[in-house]
Order: structure tokens, then C-alpha cells, then sequence
């Protein structure tokens, strides 16, 4: 597989369907870095994926837009 190192990969499933497991296996083997997305919704929010949701899906579902748009523009 040619893949140029500024493209990302970006795994997508249903909860519980491995995509984590997947994912760190998939860049070590690439040598990439990982991001687990929930993880970097907490961090950038300062409160658990619990919490968001005890807010409202909508609270969750809005950081999640703004992380995923922060993701969106990294490289590599």
C-alpha cells in the first residue's frame, strides 16, 4: 500500500467493534501516531464522555464535531 505519511486514517465502527484495538495495532505497525478520538475529546473538554452526556447527546455530539475538525486539519 502506498500511503503518503500527512495522510490520516480514520477508523470508524460501532461501539465495542475494536476499533481501538485496531487502531494501535495499525500504527505501530505504520509507525503513525494514534488518536483515540474520546480520548481527545475529554482532554480538549475537561470533562468525561459521561459527563457530555449527562448534559445531552447534542453537548456530546457538538464536541465531538469540534474535535473532529481540529483532527481533520492535523496531517500525518
Amino acid at each position: 500500500m502506498d500511503m503518503n505519511n500527512e495522510q490520516n486514517i480514520v477508523i470508524i465502527g460501532m461501539p465495542g467493534s475494536g476499533k481501538t484495538t485496531f487502531g494501535r495495532r495499525l500504527a505501530q505497525c505504520l509507525d503513525r501516531e494514534f488518536v483515540d478520538v474520546d480520548g481527545y475529546i475529554e482532554a480538549m473538554e475537561g470533562r468525561t464522555i459521561a459527563e457530555l452526556f449527562a448534559v445531552s447527546e447534542d453537548c456530546f455530539r457538538q464536541a465531538e464535531i469540534r474535535a473532529s475538525e481540529k483532527l481533520a486539519a492535523r496531517k500525518g
